[in-house]
């Protein structure tokens, strides 16, 4: 139903878009908790996204705060497969062991960053990440076959040409 036009109801005007937000659909536990942990982001967090965000490490895309199965990851480079934890004081070890060992089996490598190291060696903590992002196998897992949409459209200068008969 995302961004597709609603023409069941009488009262739609074209052109007019019905995301899940408008349609009321967001009784997806996982994405509600997700968008919650985006609003109330921890200090840590929010200093780790702005080293990470609009492609500001190598180039590479990250998301924060993503559900994936049943799990909400702080921060994800699906090109890599690479999911950032940022560990605070509080965190359960066989817990997060058997959530590890999940993500593993979907394909992702889990790298954890103490809150410590983030907050007083920021730069220190983006090696980590550079580091583990060159030891990340690209495409394995079940979700291997995701390829986000490209960003001009399909195909390039080259290809293009070659369609009109160049």
């Amino acid at each position: 139903m995302r961004g597709r036009t609603d023409l069941s109801n009488p009262d739609h005007k074209l052109g007019s878009r019905v995301t899940p937000r408008k349609a009321g659909i967001v009784n997806d536990p996982k994405l509600t908790r997700a968008r919650a942990l985006r609003a109330k982001s921890s200090h840590t967090e929010t200093r780790l996204w702005d080293l990470l965000r609009a492609r500001r490490l190598d180039g590479l895309k990250f998301r924060r705060q993503l559900a994936i199965g049943p799990y909400v990851a702080d921060f994800v480079c699906l090109e890599r497969r690479l999911i950032v934890e940022a560990d605070g004081p509080l965190h359960d070890a066989e817990r997060d062991a058997v959530r590890d060992e999940w993500l593993g089996r979907q394909g992702f490598r889990v790298l954890r960053i103490t809150n410590a190291r983030i907050n007083e060696h920021p730069e220190l903590a983006t090696d980590d990440i550079r580091k583990a992002l060159g030891e990340t196998p690209h495409n394995q897992g079940p979700l291997a076959e995701y390829r986000p949409s490209p960003l001009a459209g399909e195909g390039g200068p080259a290809e293009q040409g070659r369609m009109r008969g160049r």
